[in-house]
């Protein structure tokens, strides 16, 4: 494995630090408020994947909307975005249903 040192332009990158912080699952969740420290939303698992994600909508409260990479469809930059189109269109619908 390659230290970063080792790479051209990079020689002396541990000497320019000036500032260095660690953040642990507590300073994610007593910072920002995520649940149990988590840094990426919910968890790979069966049962929070694809449809089984939380929906663009919410189910119990008119107007409740939601995006991210913890709704449907799930994680990553290109996906969330898609989650945000989804979410949109989802707002549109229900604002011209209203119109």
């Amino acid at each position: 494995m390659t230290s970063l040192s080792n790479l051209s332009g990079l020689e002396n990158l541990a000497d320019r630090i000036e500032v260095e912080e660690i953040y642990t699952p507590e300073d994610f969740e007593r910072q920002f408020n995520a649940y149990r420290g988590a840094t990426f939303g919910l968890q790979p698992t069966l049962m929070q994947s694809n449809h089984f994600r939380p929906q663009s909508k919410s189910k119990v409260v008119e107007g409740l909307y939601f995006t991210g990479s913890s709704t449907h469809p799930g994680a990553g930059v290109p996906i969330a975005l898609e989650g945000g189109k989804i979410c949109a269109d989802e707002v549109i619908k229900d604002w011209e249903g209203k119109a």
